[in-house]
């Protein structure tokens, strides 16, 4: 996965910035989902996760994440957020799993559990949460067989101000 410099999403291969799923899962319910479509192009897919994080309805009452990573070979994209109020969120979720050709979307909470909701409306019971990156893969093999994370989009600000003087040469490059 590239930087896509014209839209600010500069990808930042350090997984563990996943900061939502490392700590205990919050009251309510967290959702996964992705807009990549296989018949589109990666800057398309990025384009769209992009505008899926500016355009989910209703508040979030955690911090999205923007996780990237490659499923054989190509690039794939999740985000992972806690909607609030549920109801209208999760609808527009399941009109990106429709318009882009998902096989589904992800819940977990704490009370309930995880879920894979297919496409069809059909639920799976997942693992349970231990807070690990291999589950999350492990979860999101309902969404892309092979799917591993590498890194997240990093939408903070002081992030992608940096990255774009990087980019015009004023600010040092060094490892993140």
């Amino acid at each position: 996965m590239k930087d896509y410099p014209e839209i600010n999403m500069f990808t930042d291969d350090r997984p563990e910035k996943i900061a939502s799923l490392m700590g205990h899962v919050p009251e309510g319910i967290m959702v996964i989902v992705s807009p990549f479509d296989p018949n589109k192009t990666e800057e398309e897919n990025v384009v769209a996760v992009r505008n899926l994080y500016l355009n989910v309805p209703g508040q979030q009452s955690a911090p999205m994440n923007l996780v990237y990573g490659e499923a054989n070979g190509e690039g794939y994209g999740i985000i992972i957020f806690r909607p609030y109020p549920l109801e209208p969120t999760l609808g527009y979720c399941q009109t990106i799993v429709q318009d882009r050709n998902q096989p589904g979307l992800i819940t977990w909470s704490h009370d309930d559990g995880a879920f894979f909701i297919a496409a069809d409306g059909s639920k799976n019971l997942l693992p349970e949460w231990n807070k690990t990156l291999a589950r999350l893969e492990e979860w999101c093999q309902h969404l892309k067989p092979g799917f591993m994370v590498k890194g997240i989009w990093n939408r903070e600000m002081t992030f992608v101000h940096m990255r774009q003087a990087q980019l015009q040469g004023k600010f040092p490059k060094h490892n993140h």
